[in-house]
């Protein structure tokens, strides 16, 4: 798929009302790279590439540690135009494929959710968690939603000294075609504000956004700017970009010791 994209810090006005329209454009910056996105333990959300874009598009969410829900959502369409996963050659003892089972649903678009929870606050089997969890259950696991219903998905753990008892739960959703101009696409949104924040419409809001692709990149990007760094103009502010960074980094390594292969393990269990 076009990796010509925008991303944005997306201000939604308390104007009391539940639903709005929003323009990424309006706030965003256009890229021309598949960029990631970061969630740090102390709330810091950003989209970088390292050595390809600036880490201009950012904002400071909730800490991981204070998390209750709703953390990312990712939606797309068109899968048959997106490229086929492949080994990765960046640290692969530290990833792994997830593979969600869509039956044998036609998927004209999906939805990926991640919400992250403190294990107190998970019904494990029929019992309300408080913390003592098994020391390995799961992965896959069967969850239920406000509403009742039923989903199979994936609870990850994390050994992080301030988030070890934090459980990711992620799951996806086939759903009808989210673009109806588009063949394929993809959104993300994350780096929400507090719930009682975000889902307050007397209250203003913002949250990140990422979307691919993006049409006349040339034009918008003269109109409204880009992300990217440009290599013979650029240098000097890339080398502080990246210094600066680093630095933030190597504080994250001193606070958050990284788990080993043999520590990382799912914490939660199917709902009986």
């Amino acid at each position: 798929m076009d990796t010509t994209g925008l991303l944005a810090v997306v201000e939604v006005p308390g104007n009391g009302q539940h639903e709005n329209q929003v323009n990424l454009q309006e706030t965003g910056k256009t890229t021309s790279h598949n960029v990631k996105y970061s969630h740090h333990p102390d709330g810091k959300a950003h989209f970088s590439q390292d050595g390809k874009i600036y880490t201009t598009i950012r904002k400071h969410s909730v800490p991981l540690s204070d998390v209750t829900g709703h953390l990312f959502t990712v939606m797309g369409q068109g899968l048959h135009r997106y490229f086929a996963a492949s080994g990765s050659s960046v640290n692969p003892r530290n990833r792994i494929d997830l593979n969600f089972d869509l039956r044998n649903e036609e998927v004209q678009a999906f939805k990926i959710f991640g919400h992250l929870y403190h294990v107190s606050k998970l019904r494990i089997g029929n019992k309300l968690g408080d913390g003592a969890v098994p020391e390995r259950l799961g992965p896959i696991v069967e969850l239920e939603n406000v509403r009742g219903e039923f989903t199979n998905g994936f609870a990850i753990g994390n050994t992080y000294p301030a988030l070890d008892k934090m459980i990711l739960l992620l799951f996806c959703q086939v759903v009808p075609r989210v673009a109806k101009d588009k063949e394929a696409m993809m959104l993300f949104l994350g780096g929400f504000d507090r719930p009682e924040i975000a889902t307050n419409a007397n209250m203003a809001t913002s949250y990140l956004a990422l979307s691919y692709p993006t049409e006349n990149i040339e034009e918008l990007s003269r109109r409204i700017g880009s992300a990217d760094y440009r290599p013979q103009t650029d240098s000097g502010a890339l080398g502080r970009e990246k210094a600066k960074i680093t630095r933030y980094t190597t504080r994250l390594r001193d606070e958050y010791r990284p788990p080993s292969r043999g520590e990382i393990r799912a914490l939660c269990t199917p709902i009986t």
